[in-house]
């Protein structure tokens, strides 16, 4: 019994591959299986001719075995050679015209039509296209309800009426239920073996993901400690904020600063990219900003643009390979002894308040690193900005995310108007209350239009 269960399964599994889908296995696998069980009911129609005593019934019987054999044996071949639409096509139509024209060639009503049933169940799962479904699957219901209704009517046309075959009758129905419990059971082995697929592949994404949430929890305690720490920078300028808010566990951008002699360095980035690719380039840009200033005692913001830039296309090898990441940034030089600020930008502007008027000063249109465009050469503007210590002038310095963020009733981005508007108005403010309102603006703008957060988000404030 093993034997014969081992030979049936792999009859089922002839022309699958494991490349094939879900969809695709459990077609072939039917079409085989309903194949095979007509085999095995073809032989079981053998036993009868032992107690035949007429010849000519004999010779009926096997030339109506011959009919059904070597159609089965075809079906198989087409599917062992992965010819399988064919195979689907010609076990629908012949075994439909077959179990509907045998009663007129035995002159016997054994119930051959009732495996009709049987087609019509298989359309539903056999063809992939809802079309060809409902084509197939109308074709065997009216064939079938002809058979029922005007069999006996065409067998007395053709003057062949037909007898009853009780034997033949118990026979076909049986084959019909054992062949429609095929079907089902094949349904119900193949679902739950996908779903037990399912279930294991989200197992298996779970706990990877699980290791994945872990790393970049471990990546975001890494990126934590390469920022500066503000406590010393909120002391010198005790009116100051940092709105750092990334949008998945680790961001792409990145703030920095360094105490001069006289006055303070401070930055503002935004790499390529977010999460972790993004929070690579970050770490970068922190390190090399460092080794520019402390180790070459470079500390004007053009020139640290300049060697930024050289660092950074020179580490990643852009001038040979096809790496595109860069980083836009502003960089500001606070001279507290000169009351002035410094400040050059890649791509990124400085925005300046005092007295509710907004001043902008842009950053050149060059980022560091990245493509290389045609004013790769072009050198970082400079601007000088002479400040009066006796009055409040506020400095903002922030990547795209902010200004670029979908939401509100609408959907649309925030857009840099809005975020101007809403930093004049409230620039006057103490720097707690300011950060305070970025961020409930911010979420109240996602909430609006149930969005989410696109990019990473950094502004940083600064009263001088």
């Amino acid at each position: 019994m093993q034997g014969l269960t081992h030979y049936f399964k792999k009859m089922l599994l002839l022309g699958v591959e494991d490349t094939y889908t879900f969809n695709e296995k459990r077609n072939i696998q039917i079409t085989n299986g309903i194949t095979v069980i007509v085999l095995g009911i073809n032989i079981i129609f053998l036993f009868p001719l032992l107690w035949l005593t007429n010849t000519n019934k004999i010779i009926e019987s096997l030339f109506i075995n011959l009919l059904t054999f070597l159609p089965a044996c075809i079906i198989l071949l087409l599917s062992k050679k992965k010819r399988h639409l064919f195979a689907r096509y010609l076990l629908f139509v012949f075994f439909l015209l077959f179990l509907g024209l045998i009663p007129l060639i035995t002159q016997e009503n054994s119930g051959t039509h009732l495996q009709i049933i049987v087609i019509m169940s298989a359309t539903v799962l056999l063809f992939e296209h809802f079309q060809t479904r409902i084509l197939f699957f109308l074709l065997a219901g009216t064939f079938f309800i002809l058979i029922i209704n005007l069999g006996d009517d065409l067998a007395s046309m053709l003057g062949r009426p037909l007898d009853l075959d009780r034997k033949g009758r118990w026979i076909n129905t049986i084959s019909m239920i054992l062949l429609m419990f095929f079907i089902l059971q094949a349904f119900k082995s193949e679902s739950q073996q996908y779903q037990q697929t399912i279930e294991n592949t989200n197992q298996e994404l779970s706990n990877k993901n699980q290791l994945i949430n872990e790393s970049i929890r471990y990546a975001q305690r890494i990126q934590k400690a390469i920022l500066p720490d503000l406590t010393e920078f909120q002391e010198e300028f005790q009116e100051s904020f940092i709105l750092y808010q990334p949008k998945n566990v680790v961001s792409g951008d990145f703030y920095w600063h360094h105490q001069l002699p006289h006055g303070w360095l401070v930055a503002i980035g935004d790499c390529t990219g977010h999460g972790v690719p993004g929070a690579l380039m970050s770490m970068l840009g922190v390190s090399f900003l460092e080794q520019i200033v402390v180790e070459k005692n470079i500390t004007q913001p053009s020139a640290i643009l300049e060697q930024l830039d050289e660092l950074i296309r020179k580490t990643l090898r852009q001038e040979q390979t096809e790496n595109h990441d860069g980083l836009d940034i502003a960089l500001c030089l606070i001279d507290q002894k000169q009351s002035q600020i410094i400040f050059s930008g890649a791509n990124n502007p400085l925005w300046l308040v005092r007295n509710k008027n907004l001043e902008v000063y842009k950053g050149t249109r060059r980022g560091i690193g990245g493509i290389i465009f045609r004013n790769r050469h072009r050198s970082f503007e400079q601007h000088t900005i002479a400040y009066d210590t006796t009055q409040k002038t506020t400095l903002y310095m922030m990547s795209d995310g902010y200004q670029d963020q979908f939401g509100g009733k609408k959907d649309r981005r925030f857009t840099t108007g809005r975020l101007k508007e809403l930093l004049v108005n409230q620039h006057h403010q103490a720097a707690a209350q300011q950060q305070e309102t970025l961020t409930q603006t911010l979420q109240k703008w996602i909430a609006d239009a149930e969005e989410t957060q696109t990019d990473d988000i950094s502004i940083l404030g600064i009263t001088i």
